[in-house]
C-alpha cells in the first residue's frame, strides 16, 4: 500500500532541499489521481505516462540501444535497482512492441519502471544528446546527488 501523500510531500521536500528546477513531472495515472492537486505547486508540465506497450515502445527502445551501446552508467551498489533489473525481461508483444515485463509474477520492477518513466520524460522534453561527455556528466551529477541521501 502506498502512501500518496507521504510521496507527494516527500517530491516537493526533495526538489526544495537540493535546489531542483524540474522540467517535467512524469506520472503514471493509475492511483495517483488522488493527489495531483498535491502536485499542483511543483513548477513544471505534467505527462501522464501510459504504462502500456503503445505508450512505451519507443522510450523502451531507446533506452534498449543506449545500454547496449554502453552509453549508459548506472550505480552498480543500488541493491534497490539492480535487484529490479535482474527481476526484468524484455518482450515483443503481437505487434512487434517492446515492453518490460516481469521474469515472474512475484517479482517486483518498480525501479526498471521509474527509470522509462524518468526515460520517456527526457526523450519528450528532447534532453539528451549525442555527445557521450555531455551525457556522461549529467550521470555524474545525478549519482553525486543520490550519494547525499
Amino acid at each position: 500500500i502506498l502512501d500518496y501523500k507521504f510521496i507527494a510531500l516527500w517530491l516537493k521536500d526533495f526538489i526544495r532541499r537540493y535546489q531542483l528546477k524540474p522540467l517535467m513531472l512524469g506520472f503514471d495515472a493509475m492511483g495517483i489521481g488522488g493527489i495531483m492537486q498535491d502536485l499542483d505547486d511543483i513548477e513544471c508540465e505534467k505527462v501522464e505516462i501510459g504504462q502500456y506497450p503503445k505508450s512505451m515502445n519507443e522510450t523502451t527502445r531507446h533506452f534498449q540501444n543506449t545500454v547496449r551501446g554502453r552509453q549508459l552508467r548506472y550505480d552498480i551498489d543500488n541493491e534497490l535497482l539492480s535487484w529490479s533489473i535482474r527481476n526484468a525481461v524484455t518482450v515483443l508483444n503481437s505487434k512487434k512492441e517492446l515492453l518490460i515485463d516481469k521474469k515472474f509474477q512475484r517479482n517486483r520492477i518498480d525501479c526498471v519502471d521509474a527509470v522509462l518513466d524518468a526515460w520517456k520524460c527526457m526523450v519528450l522534453t528532447g534532453d539528451y544528446s549525442t555527445k557521450k561527455e555531455k551525457e556522461l556528466q549529467k550521470l555524474d551529477n545525478w549519482l553525486k546527488l543520490m550519494d547525499k541521501l
